[in-house]
Order: C-alpha cells, then structure tokens, then sequence
C-alpha cells in the first residue's frame, strides 16, 4: 500500500566499499502514463478498502517494531518503519555480508512475528537489497473479500 505513516528512520555511515547501482529513467511520456493509471488504481482501491483493527495483535506489533529498532541500533543497520493502512512494515537495508549468529537470531524473531516479506533492491538506497517485513494489524477488505488472513 503506499503512503503511511513513517514511524521511525535511521541511516548508519555507509561500509567503506559501496556498489554503484545503476538503472535507466523512464521518458516523461511513460512517466504520465504510468501515473494517471498508477493513481486511477489507488482511487479504486481506496474506495472499495475496509480496514478492521485486531485488537490481540497490538502487544505483538509493539514487539515487533521495538525487536526492528534494537535490532538496527546494535548492529547499526539502516531501517524504515511505516504504519500503513492496515499492516507495519520494518525495511531493513541489508549488505551482502556474513552476519553474526547473534544478528540472525533477531532476523528470525522476526521473521517468527512478520505475516509477509519479501526483498527488494531499491535504487535510492546505497545497500545491496532491503528485506521487508510486514505485521497486521488490521484485516483488510477489498470489494467486500477478505484480503489477509
């Protein structure tokens, strides 16, 4: 879902040895195109969205985001959280790297907690990819069907 709410950021100095990455730019005309379709899609889906609180996951959402937030401040690792419309989302932008088994016991808390991730490699990020990870918090209707569960 786009838009939210950012609920906590953090940026660590980079690793002396970064990747450049590099990607193409779209054309003003398809930039307008995918715009106008891009924003008739949210219309409709805000429109036909109903969002119902879960009240017995709002403890484990505040351990989750306090779990993201020790976890990037011990290891220094970059992090986003947004409250979206009916889920949190922790992105965690990752280096390719051997991690400590320390480290991995917190990813795997969290990925224990999360409902869905998935990884991504973001341009405007120096990391190699982000992992995000996301919590409901609500269940999400679309056109009367029930959408997480």
């Amino acid at each position: 879902m786009p838009g939210g709410k950012k609920v906590y950021s953090k940026r660590y100095p980079p690793a002396p040895e970064t990747m450049e990455i590099i990607h193409t730019q779209q054309s003003a005309e398809e930039r307008a195109t995918t715009k106008k379709s891009f924003n008739e899609f949210l219309r409709r889906i805000e429109t036909e969205s109903t969002y119902v609180l879960i009240p017995e996951r709002i403890d484990r959402g505040k351990h989750f985001v306090a779990l993201a937030i020790e976890l990037s401040q011990k290891y220094e690792i970059d992090i986003d959280i947004w409250q979206k419309s009916y889920f949190i989302e922790v992105n965690l932008h990752l280096f390719c790297s051997s991690y400590p088994s320390e480290l991995t016991r917190y990813i795997a808390e969290l990925f224990t907690l999360c409902d869905r991730f998935c990884s991504f490699i973001f341009p405007q990020e120096p990391s190699d990819f982000t992992l995000s990870l996301e919590f409901d918090t609500h269940k999400y209707y679309l056109s009367g069907k029930l959408i997480n569960e």
